[in-house]
């Protein structure tokens, strides 16, 4: 083979070459923050320019590059506070270094990840790192469902709203069709996360971006008895309050009532009724509180658990959507004016406003949008509060997947083990 055939064939050979990254991301289901820097088509600032237009913004455009400075500067102090000393008290001895501190051209952080050099591999990782939260973040903030977020939890409270009462100070989950309300310890709604949670949410998550935040929106029902989060369970699908076709199954988690000793508990209860054994409502609750009470520990999860979430916290959880209707406030304000406009006489305007085609602003924009709910007995809910189950333990260990996942290979493999 001739000298000039054999560079042809390698350089032929090379333009074939497939990183492990990106094996791993688009043919293997592995997520694009678990990787090395292997997925960004980057060798100088020209093509770091390319990428970042490709990726949607315009690195030339000063505030889209000043926007993403933005994210980039809050990327560095989440770390810090969330994942380092002194920001963190169970953070890790590492500290950025002060190249990160003076970057102001984000495309030389893309030149960073891309490094081949092993003298700046420790530059290397923290600019994978912080990557990764700035990657994260981008996502969040172009959520367009986040600017309906005040609308999504009105329209999903209210209906909850209507159908739970307070009296005397006691609450009742009640309508006018039920003549034997349920009696509730609480009824809580959850408070918009906040941003910080959301960011540390998406970094522990296999999916990352492309995971919705299905808990932004959530309601919880605290019972006295696992047999009232039955008769909870059953009031909100016969008020239609939970569509049962509109559930994720994926999301549904169930520690609280085994459905097949229940089953086989109600059928025992209608045979004790027909038999005269159990003869009021109050007896038939008793009788089935006490044999679920019974259930064997081993049979009470169900549906896919949250890694993070304690073995006691016991609960019936699933998420449900519901059609959002958002009216656009901009679509009667615009019809105002051009009426206005073409009232004023004044011809120039009046054709103006004729070419103006409200029919293409919308005046309402529907969507689906998920909501949580929680069931737990009083017993569930007492362990959630204060036992192994409490909040303060699950967010944790959130913090501590997410730490190691973002740093890597900074954090000295003796450490990784514990985490």
């Amino acid at each position: 083979m001739k000298d000039g055939d054999s560079v042809a064939l390698r350089e032929y050979l090379e333009s074939l070459r497939l990183s492990r990254d990106i094996l791993d991301v688009m043919l293997g289901g592995r997520s694009s923050i678990d990787t090395r820097g292997g997925l960004l088509p980057v060798a100088d600032l020209d093509s770091a320019s390319f990428f970042i237009d490709a990726y949607g913004y315009k690195a030339d455009e000063p505030i889209q590059a000043a926007e993403l400075l933005g994210v980039y500067q809050e990327s560095m102090r989440f770390i810090q506070k969330y994942f380092l000393k002194p920001g963190s008290a169970t953070g890790y001895e590492l500290t950025i270094p002060q190249t990160f501190y003076e970057l102001q051209d984000i495309r030389k952080l893309l030149l960073y990840v891309t490094e081949t050099d092993l003298k700046h591999e420790e530059q290397k990782l923290w600019a994978c790192a912080i990557l990764r939260v700035m990657h994260t973040i981008c996502h969040l903030d172009k959520d367009i469902r986040a600017d309906y977020l005040s609308t999504i939890q009105q329209q999903v409270f209210d209906r909850f709203y209507k159908v739970v009462q307070n009296v005397d100070d006691r609450i009742y989950l009640d309508d006018s069709k039920d003549s034997s309300p349920i009696e509730l310890m609480h009824f809580h709604t959850k408070p918009r996360k906040s941003r910080d949670s959301q960011v540390l949410k998406l970094l522990h998550k296999q999916e990352n971006v492309a995971e919705d935040i299905y808990d932004q929106v959530g309601v919880r029902f605290v019972t006295r008895s696992r047999m009232d989060s039955l008769r909870v369970l059953k009031f909100l699908r016969d008020r239609s309050l939970v569509i049962p076709g509109n559930v994720k199954p994926s999301r549904s988690r169930n520690a609280l009532v085994d459905p097949f000793l229940y089953r086989r508990v109600w059928r025992e209860v209608r045979s004790q009724v027909e038999k005269d054994h159990l003869r009021t409502p109050g007896e038939i609750d008793a009788y089935i509180e006490k044999r679920l009470q019974e259930q064997p520990k081993e049979s009470k999860i169900n549906g896919t658990s949250n890694p993070f979430s304690s073995e006691s916290y016991t609960a019936i959880q699933f998420t449900c959507r519901q059609l959002i209707k958002y009216r656009n406030p901009v679509y009667d304000d615009v019809k105002k004016i051009k009426a206005m406009v073409m009232e004023s006489g004044i011809d120039e305007l009046k054709k103006f406003a004729d070419r103006v085609d409200i029919g293409q602003l919308s005046r309402e924009h529907s969507f689906f949008y998920p909501f949580e709910v929680q069931i737990m007995d009083a017993r569930s809910y007492e362990e959630a509060q204060s036992g192994l189950a409490a909040h303060k333990s699950y967010k944790a260990a959130q913090v501590g997947v997410a730490a190691l996942r973002v740093l890597g290979t900074l954090v000295p493999s003796n450490e990784r083990g514990n985490t």
